[in-house]
């Protein structure tokens, strides 16, 4: 494999979904099933996650789909227990703690992964030139050990704009009904860049969210 570690940034599940679907990967990392806005994960990188796990900014959204972080932004779908009727419980809040372990966990693991040499693929959905130049600086700047690449995968036709250095982009369509992606776009994106062979089985998670291990 051409790189040591292939992480999602988001935006959504799909970068994530579609890693596992292809490459095998098991480990989550941080991001992989938030909704992440772009600012909100170049502060991150920038600070150290500094103050994004503060109980007080947890709120449940308008339709009691998911919990929002109302300092950064993030959306948080499956962090949170519900009830039976499907939406977030109003009590989420009383699971917090196994929130902030599992949390401190991914946090730990990511800290680890890239205080250590290494040739990461980091790969994100939505977000716009300006923004992945931020990113680009954010990640060579809080990560000097790791050989760093960028993949930007867009709905829009982009894969001609390579004017960021170490920046790369793939023109995959949007997202389907269950916001998990078009696997059969992905895994020509991902032989191409010689991240799967040709005969490698796609695994099928569709349903279920993979577990974080």
């Amino acid at each position: 494999m051409v790189y040591d570690r292939i992480v999602s940034l988001g935006s959504a599940c799909e970068p994530a979904y579609q890693i596992r679907s292809h490459t095998g990967k098991s480990e989550a990392d941080y991001f992989d099933w938030l909704i992440t806005p772009a600012e909100s994960l170049i502060t991150a990188i920038e600070t150290d996650f500094s103050g994004f796990d503060n109980k007080q900014d947890f709120v449940i959204t308008e339709d009691k789909g998911s919990v929002i972080n109302n300092r950064t932004k993030i959306e948080y779908r499956h962090s949170f227990p519900r009830g039976s009727d499907g939406l977030i419980r109003d009590d989420f809040l009383t699971s917090f703690s196994e929130y902030e372990a599992r949390t401190a966990y991914l946090l730990g693991r990511w800290r680890s992964n890239f205080s250590r040499p290494g040739r990461v693929l980091f790969i994100r959905r939505d977000i716009t030139l300006e923004e992945v130049e931020r990113l680009s600086r954010a990640i060579q700047d809080a990560y000097p050990q790791v050989q760093a690449k960028i993949l930007v995968v867009a709905s829009d036709d982009y894969e001609s704009l390579t004017t960021v250095p170490g920046v790369s982009f793939a023109h995959i369509p949007g997202h389907t009904g269950d916001g998990l992606g078009q696997p059969e776009a992905w895994r020509r994106k991902f032989i191409q860049l010689g991240l799967v062979a040709p005969s490698a089985p796609t695994l099928d998670f569709k349903g279920e969210i993979p577990p974080d291990h």
